[in-house]
């Protein structure tokens, strides 16, 4: 009879909420992870934990909840194998711990820079507890830092970097930040913010080497047509790959991501899998998506858990994302379309973006001074989730105010249910 019921490789977002959707169902479940900590905020790290190294970081699970008792929480503890048929996980130090069935929530594996004097002190990567603090204090003591990569972590780190006096320049290898996934006007409305902050934003420049004196300080940053940018720390944010190793090993179906259903399962009976390692096919999907956000992994593991206990349940959630820089916030909800069109409303000082799929709303980004964009996007996400239609012209001629574009969405909503 196996030791455990249930067992969850993994301590991220998506590990802590199947191990607690587990627990507070009255089963018992063991929780390996590589980490020194229980599950914890991970949206912390890129800002709080960066303006204070001092700043305590939450756990997920809230105190004193009786379900805690039931989940065997293992610390320090990496898994190097796992055999699925006869249903034994082995950790790093060689013990066997057999369950009936696993979850899978190894998380992702920040894209390391690969030029000459990137390894080695001094040029940082961020992905857990112990990268936010080695950044944290490393910033409490440089003077210019270079941030290679404009995506979202990229330009959290340069935030805080910036309030807290460094100098700092960011270098991204694409035309323009933010990329993926942020339409153009918001990419330059955050520029904007940046450059207001004092923060210069290079686009289509690369690295071509880390600089470093001869005790192996870093000093700078050479691009690849040579100009070389003074630094004394760098903290690279190029993506991340997703953790897929474990379950390669194990014979699981993989594509750039474990691959799972709606509902968690892999192709072995016995393993499910959530989070920011798994590429996930709903129905009629042949490539399916991954989506790395805090927020979707949480709930992926809760849907993963609610199967793995013989429930129905699928991940129909739309996908829905932040990101604080300065006093800003930026909100996204949806996927947008390769072939979605985009349409600017809102205000110069909180603009929206829709992708629109002919009159049907697929997904809307949206930034502003403090919280209040947030409701619009969440607003438009009911919208989306509807497979609603909008009238672009009568959202144009509203006024464009968050609060305008909200009962908008609301009514829209409603109108499609």
């Amino acid at each position: 009879m196996p030791e455990h019921p249930y067992a969850v490789v993994g301590g991220g977002p998506a590990g802590g909420a199947a191990a607690r959707a587990l627990a507070a169902a009255g089963v018992d479940v063991v929780l390996l992870t590589a980490e020194d900590r229980p599950p914890y905020d991970r949206t912390v790290l890129s800002t709080d934990v960066l303006l204070d190294p001092d700043v305590a970081v939450p756990e997920v699970w809230p105190p004193g909840a009786e379900w805690r008792a039931r989940i065997d929480v293992r610390t320090r503890t990496p898994v190097a194998g796992l055999d699925p048929d006869t249903r034994v996980l082995t950790t790093a130090a060689g013990e066997q711990v057999s369950f009936e069935a696993v979850l899978l929530a190894p998380g992702a594996e920040p894209r390391r820079l690969r030029v000459a004097g990137s390894d080695g002190p001094g040029v940082h990567h961020l992905r857990d507890t112990g990268d936010a603090l080695s950044i944290s204090h490393a910033l409490g003591r440089v003077h210019r830092l270079v941030v290679v990569g404009g995506g979202v972590l990229g330009l959290e780190v340069a935030a805080a970097a910036a309030m807290r006096g460094v100098d700092v320049e960011v270098v991204e290898a694409r035309p323009r930040v933010l990329g993926r996934g942020v339409p153009a006007p918001i990419a330059a409305w955050i520029v904007a913010l940046h450059e207001q902050h004092g923060v210069r934003v290079r686009t289509g420049a690369a690295p071509d080497a880390v600089q470093r004196s001869p005790d192996g300080a870093v000093r700078g940053v050479r691009l690849i047509d040579g100009t070389v940018l003074p630094a004394d720390a760098v903290v690279v944010g190029i993506g991340i790959e997703p953790r897929e190793h474990l379950a390669l090993a194990a014979g699981l179906a993989c594509d750039d991501g474990i691959l799972v259903d709606a509902s968690g399962r892999t192709s072995h009976a016995a393993v499910f899998a959530a989070g920011d390692a798994v590429r996930m096919r709903r129905t009629g999907e042949s490539h399916g998506i991954r989506l790395e956000s805090f927020s979707a992994a949480g709930r992926q593991g809760e849907v993963a858990a609610h199967t793995m206990l013989g429930r129905d349940d699928t991940f129909a959630d739309v996908p829905w994302w932040w990101s604080d820089q300065y006093d800003a916030t930026l909100h996204s909800t949806g996927v947008a379309t390769p072939d979605a069109r985009e349409v600017l409303v809102g205000t110069p000082e909180a603009p929206l973006v829709l992708s629109m799929a002919g009159e049907r709303l697929v997904a809307a980004c949206g930034v502003g001074h403090g919280p209040g964009i947030a409701r619009p996007v969440r607003a438009a996400g009911r919208v989306i989730a509807a497979r609603g239609r909008v009238d672009v012209r009568e959202l144009r001629t509203s006024g464009g105010d968050p609060a305008s574009l909200t009962a908008a969405f609301r009514a829209a909503a409603r109108a499609s249910v």
